[in-house]
C-alpha cells in the first residue's frame, strides 16, 4: 500500500522554519537576554546596581522589538525584559526615598537600641564622671587582653562599674 503525500505551501513553509531554529528571529537572544537581565535587576532592587542591569535590559528590549516584525516570536520576552526593568527602577526609588524620609526615626530608633540596657547591641558611654574605669590597666589594649581569656570576667567587671548594666 503506498501513500501519497501531498504538501501545502504551509506546510512547506512551517518545515523550513523548524529546520531554521523554529522561526525565531536571528537577534532572538537579545530578547532573553532583555528578561533575564529585568529579572535580576528586579530581584536585587535594593541594590544601586540592579539600575544598570535595567537600563542593559531596557536597551536589549528596545534593539530587539525595533529590529523585529510585528508578530515575531521573542517581543513578549523582550517586553516581559522591559516591563520587569522599570519595575526595579521604581521600586529601588521608592525604597530609597522612604528610606530617606525615615532616616531621622531609623537613627533614633538605633540609639535607642543602643541604649537599651537589654539590647545586644548595648555598649559602656563615659560621661566623665567615673573617669577611673580604666585605671588598672595600662591602655584599651592590656584591658582587651585581660578578658581575652574569660569574656564573663568582662561582664562582671562592668557590673561592679556601672549599675545599669
Amino acid at each position: 500500500m503506498s501513500y501519497d503525500y501531498y504538501y501545502t505551501d504551509d506546510v512547506e513553509r512551517e518545515i523550513k522554519n523548524l529546520q531554521n531554529g523554529n522561526g525565531r528571529p536571528s537577534n532572538f537572544g537579545l530578547a532573553v537576554a532583555s528578561l533575564i537581565m529585568g529579572i535580576v535587576s528586579l530581584v536585587f532592587f535594593l541594590f544601586l546596581l540592579n539600575i544598570v542591569s535595567a537600563v542593559i535590559a531596557i536597551i536589549f528590549g528596545i534593539i530587539f522589538l525595533c529590529s523585529t516584525k510585528a508578530g515575531a516570536k521573542g517581543r513578549g520576552i523582550a517586553i516581559g525584559g522591559i516591563i520587569t526593568s522599570i519595575l526595579s527602577i521604581v521600586l529601588c526609588i521608592g525604597s530609597y526615598v522612604l528610606i530617606f524620609q525615615n532616616a531621622d526615626n531609623i537613627s533614633r530608633m538605633f540609639e535607642n537600641e543602643l541604649q537599651n540596657n537589654n539590647s545586644p547591641f548595648y555598649y559602656y558611654e563615659d560621661n566623665g564622671d567615673d573617669s577611673d574605669l580604666f585605671k588598672d590597666f595600662d591602655g584599651i589594649e592590656d584591658f582587651y587582653n585581660n578578658f581575652e581569656e574569660n569574656p564573663d570576667d568582662l561582664e562582671d567587671f562592668l557590673k561592679d562599674k556601672d549599675d545599669t548594666l
